[in-house]
Protein backbone atom coordinates (compact mmCIF):
# COMPACT_ATOMS: atom_id res chain seq x y z
CA UNK A 1 0.00 0.00 0.00
CA UNK A 2 1.54 3.51 -0.84
CA UNK A 3 -0.41 5.86 0.58
CA UNK A 4 -0.47 8.53 -2.10
CA UNK A 5 1.44 9.52 -5.40
CA UNK A 6 3.70 12.03 -6.72
CA UNK A 7 3.72 14.00 -10.09
CA UNK A 8 5.90 16.32 -11.63
CA UNK A 9 5.24 19.01 -13.38
CA UNK A 10 8.00 18.68 -16.06
CA UNK A 11 9.56 15.40 -16.93
CA UNK A 12 12.35 16.82 -19.07
CA UNK A 13 13.39 20.05 -17.12
CA UNK A 14 16.28 22.30 -18.79
CA UNK A 15 18.97 23.38 -15.53
CA UNK A 16 17.93 26.63 -13.72
CA UNK A 17 14.07 25.70 -14.70
CA UNK A 18 11.46 25.60 -12.01
CA UNK A 19 9.71 22.71 -11.26
CA UNK A 20 6.48 21.46 -9.42
CA UNK A 21 6.31 18.33 -7.25
CA UNK A 22 2.54 17.90 -6.35
CA UNK A 23 1.93 15.28 -3.61
CA UNK A 24 -1.62 13.21 -3.80
CA UNK A 25 -2.74 11.71 -0.86
CA UNK A 26 -4.99 9.04 -0.03
CA UNK A 27 -7.81 9.76 2.39
CA UNK A 28 -6.22 9.21 5.82
CA UNK A 29 -2.83 9.40 4.49
CA UNK A 30 -0.53 12.36 4.78
CA UNK A 31 3.17 12.96 3.11
CA UNK A 32 5.61 12.40 6.21
CA UNK A 33 8.63 13.77 3.43
CA UNK A 34 10.20 14.26 -0.14
CA UNK A 35 13.30 13.19 -0.54
CA UNK A 36 14.59 15.28 -3.83
CA UNK A 37 18.18 14.85 -4.67
CA UNK A 38 20.63 15.40 -8.02
CA UNK A 39 24.00 13.62 -8.07
CA UNK A 40 23.69 12.59 -4.85
CA UNK A 41 23.23 15.95 -2.97
CA UNK A 42 19.79 17.14 -1.93
CA UNK A 43 17.51 19.87 -3.52
CA UNK A 44 16.21 22.27 -2.03
CA UNK A 45 12.21 22.80 -2.36
CA UNK A 46 9.95 25.41 -1.56
CA UNK A 47 6.42 24.21 -0.04
CA UNK A 48 3.57 26.09 -1.69
CA UNK A 49 -0.03 25.31 -0.56
CA UNK A 50 -2.21 22.24 -1.76
CA UNK A 51 0.69 19.58 -1.48
CA UNK A 52 2.81 21.44 -3.95
CA UNK A 53 6.49 22.02 -3.71
CA UNK A 54 8.83 23.58 -6.18
CA UNK A 55 12.52 23.39 -6.77
CA UNK A 56 15.06 24.95 -9.32
CA UNK A 57 16.69 22.18 -11.36
CA UNK A 58 20.55 21.65 -10.74
CA UNK A 59 22.89 20.24 -13.15
CA UNK A 60 22.34 16.20 -13.45
CA UNK A 61 19.65 14.00 -13.25
CA UNK A 62 17.07 14.71 -10.53
CA UNK A 63 15.50 11.78 -8.20
CA UNK A 64 12.32 12.44 -6.56
CA UNK A 65 11.25 10.14 -3.60
CA UNK A 66 7.96 10.56 -1.23
CA UNK A 67 7.25 8.79 1.85
CA UNK A 68 3.86 8.36 2.84
CA UNK A 69 2.13 7.29 5.89
CA UNK A 70 -0.97 6.91 8.05
CA UNK A 71 -2.55 10.07 9.66
CA UNK A 72 -2.55 9.65 13.16
CA UNK A 73 -5.92 9.88 14.44
CA UNK A 74 -6.43 11.61 18.18
CA UNK A 75 -7.92 9.15 20.51
CA UNK A 76 -11.34 10.51 21.72
CA UNK A 77 -12.18 10.47 25.61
Amino acid sequence: MSHGKVTVSRIRVERNTTATITSILEDGCRLKRFNVTSDGKSVPLTEKRNGKYTFTKPVGTVKVDAVFALAEIPEMS
